[in-house]
């Protein structure tokens, strides 16, 4: 199948991950180059990924397309007013000029609501962040109680934000939220075959749970047919479109290791993880089902303490009664690998990076590259639709175990342990780790920091491992690593 694709964005999760997927399961795959592509605070050029579609959509089997990269030019620009509604809107109808020429192209499209709060694009953001996102939960508080108490706590908080602030994020959701109601008549009407709409960064109250209901209620009429999904995530959103071209719809086994299910809400989610689990494998095409059914295996490690923590934030310690639990954990994965079926293990202990303890503990007990997939990063349902999509398009071989090394090079090694590391470095030379002046000397100090950390790690058995790490954008907060020989 030959598959046209628009990202989210440029960073790899959204740009090179579903395409090495779609490889690995024998689809050609084209996307923008990276040169017309966003780059952090600058969005794509909408003329040149015009063009692009317009260009490469005749070739194509299947279109994977980001509505928000179409819309606005990136993740980051979906996030700020510089889109008037009626452009993104014109902006789409693209999409149906293409319906119209090529009318057997199958036309997956995945949308973002928008997160809770604005962006933080440098360090002095985080405290408006942190006061936009309790203004949001608020404002929902005090919608759903109308008590005296709940009505004032919302006209406290909103004294403190700017009205210029306050007016652009209100102006940013009913754009984005039209845009999404637009998104779901594309659907109804065929020009989209298939949709997925993601609920970014948020929490269990807020504006984003106004919107998701009405967006509900908009997609009543299809919602029952398969080709319609609502739930937390973004980052992930490529990679489990990918995952529903597959041919052979996978047949899965998912068992939660130390507790009965994944009824935790994940930290920057907003339902119960299982509900996640459902739905993500119902629009991946994903049959959930018994051991003895399966073609493959899911294991969950989930958090340890409710509320999920951050993994730069976690507890360190680690006592004799943590190190026995994790021992009888990895006890019961190595029972599963034993028992022959594929098995992936998605690691949510905590949000942002995988538990580097439990990892340790596993490699004592068993070779963690016998693993057929790995996902941490970076919340909950951004780490499970990677890992599903792994799992339903990598086979066995050379290409997949270099995929799950760089999810173990990536989401444990960098997040849990160098992230921080590279953080109290270039922050001992001045720099704003959310906003990098010197993106060649970060680079520097993270190849230092991620080869003497693989170096001395217990994961890979004295493996020589061959990786080249940069980052993507001028920031810390992801890293881009390949293993073996492929271009960064």
């Amino acid at each position: 199948m030959n598959v046209l694709y628009l990202p989210l964005d440029s960073r790899p999760c959204n740009y090179r991950f579903p395409v090495q997927l779609l490889n690995m399961a024998g689809h050609d795959c084209l996307v923008p180059a990276p040169d017309q592509m966003d780059y952090f605070r600058k969005p794509s050029h909408h003329a040149t990924i015009r063009e692009f579609l317009l260009e490469n959509a005749a070739h194509a089997d299947a279109l994977i397309l980001s509505v928000d990269q179409l819309a606005y030019g990136s993740l980051l620009a979906s996030r700020d007013t510089h889109v008037s509604t009626e452009e993104a809107l014109d902006r789409l109808q693209l999409v149906r000029t293409l319906r119209q020429a090529y009318p057997s192209l199958l036309i997956v499209a995945y949308g973002v609501i928008l997160r809770s709060s604005i962006s933080t694009l440098r360090t002095q953001d985080i405290a408006w962040h942190n006061l936009i996102t309790e203004y949001s939960q608020a404002a929902h508080r005090a919608a759903l109680s109308a008590l005296p108490q709940d009505q004032a706590e919302l006209q406290r908080i909103t004294t403190l934000l700017p009205q210029e602030m306050r007016d652009a994020y209100h102006q940013v959701r009913e754009r984005n939220q039209t845009v999404n109601r637009h998104c779901i008549d594309f659907l109804r009407e065929g020009t989209f075959d298939r949709l997925l709409l993601l609920q970014e960064d948020s929490q269990p109250l807020g504006f984003h749970r106004m919107e998701q209901d009405a967006l509900r209620a908009r997609m009543a009429d299809v919602s029952g047919t398969g080709k319609i999904a609502l739930h937390n995530g973004t980052d992930e959103g490529g990679c489990l479109c990918a995952a529903s071209l597959a041919q052979h719809p996978l047949k899965l086994y998912v068992e939660t290791l130390g507790r009965p299910s994944c009824n935790f809400i994940a930290k920057y989610e907003d339902r119960p993880f299982d509900e996640n689990i459902r739905s993500s494998c119902a629009f991946a095409g994903i049959e959930l089902t018994t051991w003895d059914e399966a073609d493959k295996v899911l294991l969950v490690l989930p958090p340890d303490t409710e509320p999920q923590q951050d993994v730069l934030a976690a507890d360190t310690s680690y006592s004799v009664a943590d190190a026995m639990r994790d021992g009888r954990l990895a006890d019961r994965v190595v029972d599963k690998l034993r028992r022959g079926k594929p098995v992936g293990l998605l690691d949510v202990r905590y949000a942002n990076g995988g538990a580097m303890r439990f990892m340790e503990t596993l490699a004592s007990h068993c070779d963690v590259l016998s693993l057929s997939a790995y996902s941490a990063w970076n919340t909950a349902s951004n780490a499970l639709g990677t890992i599903l999509a792994q799992l339903q398009l990598g086979q066995d071989g050379q290409a997949n175990q270099a995929f799950t090394l760089e999810r173990l090079l990536d989401d444990l090694i960098y997040q849990s342990r160098v992230r921080s590391q590279l953080r109290t470095a270039l922050a001992a030379l001045g720099e704003d780790v959310l906003s990098l002046k010197d993106k060649q000397r970060a680079e520097q100090h993270l190849n230092t920091l991620m080869e003497r950390a693989v170096q001395s790690s217990p994961l890979f058995r004295e493996r020589q491992i061959q990786a080249r790490y940069a980052l993507p954008w001028p920031r810390i907060f992801e890293a881009s690593v390949t293993a073996g020989g492929r271009p960064l």
